[in-house]
């Protein structure tokens, strides 16, 4: 890889043609980690059933759908860790029940047992963890398909759906009403300086009524990965709200994920519920993936010069507040030309038993187990 030079057995040297103010952040996504490759090399297709690594723990045991299994790596570089293993169950059962049962170490709070949790009126209230995720659920919309080539269609969607009633009734206040893009964890984050659009239905129908859609709205179907079945309440409740506020009737169209998914990469679509969850923390990983218009993920068409322009010169800044400053102002204008609908910034409401210490708070799925010890005079 040009640019790419191994100094000795412990070091590597990477030059880069520009200054890219959030290279270091993006080393710490996994497809920036250092891997055997004689190894990979040796057995392409089946090497991560067995893979050589250089992290806090091995695996031992891997089997798909059922379980994996980590254990101690007595030669990591940064220290022995103190768990001796890690054991993911990945079948199911009541993670609650199991947790009760002293069976886990780590449970779920189920949505309808939210409220007693957190206000203490449950007996696992003490050791309830709140996990905020650098992740936004959102509405995509193709540009490039009628009738949201025309702004004025979305942003009256975008201004037609109560997303606090959806996330109070269906979701037990599970989640936090996306005010922007970037979720609050995010380094850059400033609530002040982005908001979306708020609910205001009468607004909504009066901008609907100047668009070139108005009175003659094409047919629209939203798709969704999954099988069978009814569609998710959220989408159902969003698909209502249109109908009720501006007499839009939405399709909701279930995707097999394989397909699904394939849409998204060809851009074949016409409006879609998506997600993003942070690869690393910056908001070059939000605002310029998604939004800048040579971006290989950009799948919604979405191009404004204004907002390039944005990216491309946060990208190469050196000042970091001004780096911040430059991608929330991108980050205004794409959701001034309502490019998205967010909707839910998520969270994740675990179950922490109190001998787990040292467990971090962390909004992204990194590495975190090289710090936990488990200290058996605090269960």
């Amino acid at each position: 890889m040009s640019g790419v030079q191994v100094i000795d057995e412990y070091t590597l040297q990477i030059r880069l043609n520009r200054p890219i103010g959030y290279f270091l952040q993006e080393l710490t996504y996994p497809v920036a980690f250092v891997v055997d490759r004689e190894q990979i090399e040796s057995n392409p297709r089946d090497w991560t059933r067995r893979p050589v690594g250089t992290g806090p723990f091995r695996l031992k045991t891997l089997n798909p759908l059922e379980e994996i299994v980590l254990i101690r790596n007595d030669r990591y570089h940064l220290g022995v860790a103190s768990l001796e293993e890690v054991v993911f169950e990945l079948g199911g059962g009541s993670l609650v029940t199991r947790f009760e049962n002293d069976e886990i170490h780590i449970g779920g709070v189920p949505s309808i047992e939210l409220a007693a949790v957190r206000s203490g009126d449950s007996p696992l209230s003490d050791e309830y963890r709140p996990a905020l995720q650098l992740a936004l659920g959102y509405i995509a919309m193709n540009l490039n398909k009628a009738p949201f080539d025309d702004p004025l269609v979305r942003q009256a969607l975008a201004l037609s759906i109560d997303r606090e009633a959806v996330n109070e009734v269906l979701l037990f206040d599970a989640w936090r009403v996306a005010d922007g893009i970037l979720p609050p964890e995010m380094p850059g984050y400033d609530a002040e300086a982005v908001t979306s659009y708020p609910y205001d239905p009468a607004r909504a129908v009066e901008l609907l009524s100047q668009s070139t859609y108005a009175g003659n709205v094409p047919r629209i179907v939203l798709s969704y990965g999954g099988g069978g079945g009814d569609p998710p309440d959220i989408l159902q409740a969003f698909q209502q709200q249109w109908q009720d506020n501006l007499g839009i009737e939405i399709e909701l169209q279930a995707v097999e994920t394989a397909a699904y998914l394939r849409e998204l990469d060809r851009g074949t679509f016409q409006m879609v519920s998506a997600g993003w969850i942070a690869d690393y923390p910056d908001p070059e990983d939000f605002v310029g993936k998604l939004f800048e218009s040579t971006s290989t993920l950009n799948r919604i068409g979405y191009a404004n010069a204004e907002v390039d322009a944005l990216i491309r010169q946060a990208a190469v800044e050196r000042d970091q507040e001004l780096r911040y400053r430059l991608y929330r102002e991108a980050e205004q204008l794409v959701i001034d030309d309502a490019a998205i609908i967010p909707t839910f910034w998520p969270v994740d409401h675990l179950l922490v038993r109190n001998c787990v210490q040292n467990w971090p708070d962390l909004g992204t799925v990194v590495p975190k187990f090289r710090y936990i010890e488990i200290d058996p005079s605090k269960d």
